[in-house]
């Protein structure tokens, strides 16, 4: 079943609050946040750079594992998964195979694959939630292909809800005549000539984020040439993920997001097809509060830590 709703307009900011008591209503204050590096070991056993936050002191009331959007280090959602921690939860973020701090020697050199990303590296982050954390409940919050990434996991013990931002179906032909010739140009000709000439694909010289490995762009660029989006190496649609979770799924949009706008966003969570799923799309619109844009990852920027964030934050302990 899938519903449209939109965010409930923000209540005026009632003032500063301190950092460690920046609690919601609904929860009660918590001790401050603490950081952990970790390293997780993927299903492979390729080493994983991740960061645990969690308030002091405080038995967490569910588990939040953050998955980066392409081309971001965990550490852009730093300041997101401090406020939720602030707000009693676990929270865990983590870079992919040859992304930041899971990158093993040169960029060139990486053998990772955006199917890596998806079979091995995101089950095991979630192997380490249950592991520390047994019997709580975890939830997935994942910024655009970390959400798109959740069609490729098999297990979902524990996790009842996962959370959506900016995840959209990125066929090029769905899009606009003029951004779909964009895609066009990227997915045919410049992403195949840099990947030929440098053996990666160069996001930071275009000002795109992370460097992306070889195998990740090629894979990418092979998704969002099909139809079906997210396919195998033979194109065929994956779809395991969307057919075995049964819990609840939110997934925002941004209404200035041109990345991920409302069509592709629903049409991407049109793939959940299991009987008992619930499927909320939930608008954003910056207007409401009094912000020029949001775009495509502005969900996680601090500016929004008083309004969007608090009513985010109250959904997730609804569901906890």
């Amino acid at each position: 079943m899938t519903t449209e709703a939109a965010v409930p307009r923000a209540q005026p900011d009632a003032g500063a609050v301190p950092a460690e008591e920046e609690a919601l209503s609904a929860a009660s204050p918590v001790g401050s946040v603490t950081a952990t590096v970790e390293t997780i070991a993927a299903r492979d056993g390729a080493p994983l750079a991740a960061t645990l936050y969690r308030a002091e002191g405080v038995a967490p009331r569910r588990v939040i594992v953050v998955a980066c959007a392409m081309a971001v280090r965990r550490a852009f959602y730093e300041a997101y998964a401090r406020f939720m921690a602030s707000q009693g939860f676990a929270v865990i973020t983590f870079d992919y195979r040859g992304i930041a701090g899971s990158l093993v020697g040169k960029i060139a050199d990486s053998r990772a694959t955006l199917h890596d990303w998806g079979n091995l590296d995101y089950p095991a982050v979630l192997d380490f939630a249950r592991a520390q954390f047994p019997g709580v409940k975890i939830g997935i919050v994942g910024h655009s292909i970390g959400g798109q990434l959740v069609g490729m996991l098999q297990d979902f013990e524990q996790i009842d809800t996962v959370c959506t931002v900016a995840a959209q179906h990125g066929y090029w032909r769905r899009y606009p005549t003029k951004q779909a010739l964009k895609f066009l140009w990227l997915w045919y000709v410049l992403f195949p000539a840099l990947l030929l000439v440098l053996r990666y694909f160069p996001s930071q010289r275009l000002k795109f984020g992370e460097d992306l490995p070889r195998g990740v762009a090629r894979q990418w660029g092979r998704s969002c040439k099909s139809p079906h989006y997210l396919v195998d190496d033979a194109g065929k649609p994956i779809r395991r993920g969307f057919e075995a979770f049964g819990g609840h799924v939110r997934a925002y949009y941004m209404t200035d997001d041109k990345i991920a706008p409302h069509d592709q966003v629903a049409a991407f969570h049109a793939y959940y097809v299991h009987p008992t799923v619930t499927v909320e799309i939930t608008k954003v619109d910056p207007a409401v509060y009094q912000k020029r844009s949001i775009g495509h990852i502005g969900f996680f920027a601090p500016k929004l830590k008083k309004t969007l964030w608090r009513e985010h934050a109250d959904w997730w302990l609804s569901r906890s």
